[in-house]
């Protein structure tokens, strides 16, 4: 099955929230959370899929993958249902991991 990736990305109206391959966005948010927050449900409802979050210089700031991932980086594990870098993890990326991996999202 294809993987779903959806972008969150600056745009002239605040935020915009698409699927790549297309040129329009899907819906464009005045504040970034928000976009961020429909991305993330999107994607958990069409597993596989894949967020990815553009900063305004065309970086991608950050991304989270949902369902199967063929390309799991060296020094994660899952851990009852919480990915955990074997580096460790402070502050908000330690509690967006507690958020996007729950076990009843991995079952």
């Amino acid at each position: 099955m294809t993987r779903a990736v959806y972008w969150v990305s600056p745009h002239k109206e605040g935020w915009a929230f698409k699927r790549e391959g297309q040129d329009q966005p899907l819906q464009v948010f005045e504040t970034k959370q928000p976009a961020l927050d429909h991305a993330r449900q999107t994607a958990r409802n069409h597993q596989p899929s894949q967020v990815k979050i553009q900063r305004e210089d065309g970086t991608i700031e950050d991304e989270w993958t949902y369902g199967d991932d063929p390309h799991r980086r060296a020094g994660r594990a899952v851990l009852t249902g919480l990915t955990q870098r074997a580096d460790g993890i402070r502050g908000g990326a330690a509690r967006r991991l507690a958020t996007d991996y729950s076990p009843l999202q991995l079952a």
